[in-house]
């Protein structure tokens, strides 16, 4: 048996949560093929990490009322959900990479630089006492 692509996965999930009978209802009259084709193409730009952690979110949306959103998520909605996460990750890995040659790690990382800053607040904090 090949090995499920994440897409696979993914509507295997939103059917372990919402259940065949909505999942399928969803899509109705469309073959499987294209609905999950065209899922595949739309998120291809994405991490797998950032697909998991959108069907968490997808699993957990509420509506007004504060109950679980009880049919799984459009792709509109899906890549809404996996755009916010995607920029998460990348945001995160930016902030792990060290910086450019010649440049601080810090806007603070000179002693001199850190103690002026220091130096402002504790001055603020005294003025507004």
């Amino acid at each position: 048996m090949p090995t499920p692509t994440p897409t696979q996965d993914l509507f295997a999930a939103f059917a372990a949560f919402y259940g065949a009978q909505k999942v399928g209802a969803m899509w109705a009259g469309t073959r499987e093929a294209i609905v999950v084709g065209t899922w595949a193409a739309e998120l291809a730009p994405f991490s797998v990490v950032a697909m998991q952690q959108a069907c968490r979110d997808a699993l957990n949306r509420r509506d007004e009322g504060g109950n679980r959103v009880p049919w799984p998520p459009t792709l509109p909605e899906f890549l809404d959900l996996v755009e916010a996460r995607q920029r998460a990750i990348d945001r995160a890995a930016r902030a792990a990479l060290p910086p450019p040659p010649g440049q601080p790690s810090s806007p603070l990382a000179s002693p001199e630089k850190a103690r002026a800053v220091l130096a402002e607040l504790l001055a603020g904090i005294k003025r507004s006492r």
